[in-house]
């Protein structure tokens, strides 16, 4: 398996570990260019990305906790 080389790259793979629900990678993997906009590109901020963050933001992690969860009760 090849070493993703950022974030994004990293958490768009997590689908590849069989442990969370499909797609949620792809999901989560956008966080990661809003959170570089938010550290990097902050006097440039779209509001879009931050109000889409606030409302799904609790369902999806809700969703990575649950997976991970799984997987410690799994060990």
């Amino acid at each position: 398996m090849v070493i993703p080389e950022t974030n994004r790259e990293l958490l768009e793979n997590i689908d590849l570990l069989g442990l969370f629900e499909a797609k949620l990678g792809s999901i989560i993997s956008q966080w990661a260019v809003l959170r570089n906009r938010l550290a990097h590109d902050y006097l440039d901020l779209k509001w879009d990305g931050i109000s889409r963050f606030i409302k799904e933001g609790e369902g999806i992690l809700k969703l990575l906790t649950a997976g991970v969860e799984n997987y410690i009760k799994g060990r």
